[in-house]
């Protein structure tokens, strides 16, 4: 025990030593460079003032030089007003330079620009002096405000340069100052720093576990908490890049669900992964390797990664992903190993119930036969696109498509093959439509197509390519034609709200119906039922106009 203690004063006093040494040394150091910053801050100002000097003695050359020209037409005398135009560009050039703040940038701009003026009243001195024209009043008056300002200016620029370096001086000193006094208080409190920044690391890991934790509860879908994890690994790991991977059990593939560059090697590898790509996921444990890590097996989804650590999402036993971290140059410590660990186990939870929760909700809204939006998914998604139409002024075109004589399908064929029959005519309907456009199962036989912003020409032409793509249409077991009846109608020609919209497309549907099945009848224009049945007279197909109200069930 006295030994151990004996030890443990030998290292205090030597870890005193060292501080109180690389302290002196430090205030050394400091000393020296508040002595060199203040010499600099001299030199520059002397060399300040020697430019502004410069520049005004380059002026006072081609003053001189002019006048000597003017007095006796000789052309030797230009030669220092050639030198000094040469010296003030040159000397101006390194004014810039060395100008220190706006106050002398704005002095050495207007410096310039009088004696750009002063050099264009020259120039007109000696065209008039070689053109034997005797010089004015005026123009020697304006030559003299001209330098005359020019003086003044440069004694401001000079005051400003003496200013600035007076300015510089103060902060050397105040700066020299500071630093002493901060490394004072460092090297008092040096030794509880070596203690204090490791608690300090943990305690503030803990506290962005707890808010990772904590936040993750709130996520309202599976997207958001995988961002949520993502971010919080890159920022516990700074210089690491958070990939989240998922499995997609339907298609046997392995996808990420993070945002991720598009030519990236990790990107161009997830094209073709299969869940066994990822070792992690393959093996059910955490896989790490270094950069220049030489293992038996290597990750074919991460091999090239630099270094990686990939943590398998478990819920409930099952594997649902996996989370996968690199970083450029060193390989992850097994402690940051551990938090990757801990952030996934906190997080798989939470995105396996999401997951469950958005699978659920699509069901809710999705009709299991055909795959399509169901009838209250058609409802709500009728009313917000009714309510948009309204607002923005934009036409909402509404289609309802019934298949004809499919009682007959089932009574004839059973209702497996009905089924098939209604699932391959709603394959045949989302085909022909667009991406912004909504196709829902309404009931039985029916569906609904929503067209946003297609008013009823265009509506018509695409309910005709509907039409011919559910006669095209094959189920298995079924060798007939399917055929269907469609009725248009659009929001507000032919209706003011989402009601009266589908009442107008039923009443053009019934009318297609009573008109011998297989057509498209557009609601509106003031045509009545009996017209839209005489104006086509057989089952052949195309388009009438109806009447909106109905006449029979």
């Amino acid at each position: 025990m006295v030994g151990t203690a004996a030890e443990f004063d030998r290292g205090q006093r030597w870890r005193t030593r060292l501080i109180l040494g690389a302290s002196l040394l430090v205030i050394a150091l400091a000393v020296w460079f508040g002595a060199q910053a203040q010499k600099d801050a001299s030199n520059r100002t002397s060399e300040e003032r020697a430019v502004a000097q410069r520049l005004l003695t380059a002026r006072l050359d081609m003053e001189t030089g002019l006048r000597g020209f003017l007095l006796t037409g000789r052309t030797p005398f230009l030669a220092p007003f050639a030198r000094g135009r040469e010296d003030y560009e040159r000397t101006s050039l390194r004014a810039r330079q060395l100008a220190d703040g706006g106050g002398q940038e704005r002095l050495l701009d207007r410096q310039r620009s009088l004696t750009h003026v002063w050099l264009q009243l020259a120039r007109d001195a000696i065209r008039r002096e070689r053109a034997g024209i005797e010089p004015t009043t005026g123009t020697l008056l304006a030559r003299k405000r001209q330098m005359d300002r020019f003086r003044d200016v440069n004694a401001r620029f000079t005051g400003e340069v003496q200013r600035r370096g007076n300015e510089r001086e103060r902060e050397g000193i105040v700066i020299l100052v500071a630093i002493i006094a901060a490394l004072g208080v460092i090297g008092f409190t040096a030794g509880h720093f070596l203690v204090e920044r490791p608690a300090r690391r943990t305690r503030r890991r803990q506290a962005q576990r707890s808010e990772f934790a904590e936040t993750l509860q709130f996520a309202a879908t599976e997207e958001e908490a995988r961002k949520l994890v993502g971010h919080h690994l890159e920022r516990t790991l700074p210089g690491a890049e958070a990939t989240l991977l998922a499995i997609n059990n339907s298609e046997n593939r392995l996808q990420a669900t993070t945002p991720l560059p598009q030519e990236s090697e990790l990107s161009r590898t997830l094209r073709t992964a299969q869940p066994g790509t990822c070792l992690a996921v393959r093996r059910g444990r955490t896989y790490r390797r270094r950069h220049d890590d030489e293992s038996l097996i290597r990750c074919d989804l991460c091999g090239n990664a630099g270094a990686a650590a990939c943590i398998p999402a478990l819920v409930g036993g099952e594997i649902i992903g996996s989370v996968l971290v690199t970083r450029a140059g060193r390989g992850f410590t097994s402690d940051q190993a551990a938090l990757i660990e801990e952030a996934t186990t906190i997080a798989a939870p939470v995105l396996g119930n999401l997951r469950n929760l958005a699978i659920a909700e699509t069901r809710a809204v999705t009709d299991s036969l055909t795959g399509l939006s169901n009838s209250r998914a058609a409802t709500e998604t009728l009313g917000v696109m009714a309510a948009f139409a309204k607002r923005s002024g934009q036409p909402l075109s509404a289609v309802l498509v019934d298949l004809d004589h499919f009682k007959q399908v089932n009574d004839n064929h059973g209702h497996q093959v009905g089924d098939e029959v209604l699932a391959a005519a709603g394959n045949a309907l989302r085909a022909g439509l667009r991406e912004s456009d909504f196709i829902a199962r309404h009931g039985g036989e029916e569906f609904l197509v929503l067209l946003q912003g297609t008013g009823k020409a265009g509506a018509g032409e695409i309910a005709e390519k509907l039409r011919r793509a559910t006669a095209q249409a094959r189920a298995p077991g079924f060798a007939g034609r399917v055929t269907a009846s469609l009725g248009v109608a659009t929001l507000p020609d032919d209706a003011d709200d989402a009601d009266a919209l589908l009442r107008a497309a039923d009443a053009a549907l019934y009318a297609a119906k009573e008109a011998g099945r297989d057509r498209v009848v557009l609601a509106g224009d003031g045509a009545n039922l009996e017209q839209a049945v005489s104006g086509n007279g057989g089952p052949a197909g195309g388009s009438l106009r109806a009447g909106s109200d109905r006449t029979s069930s």
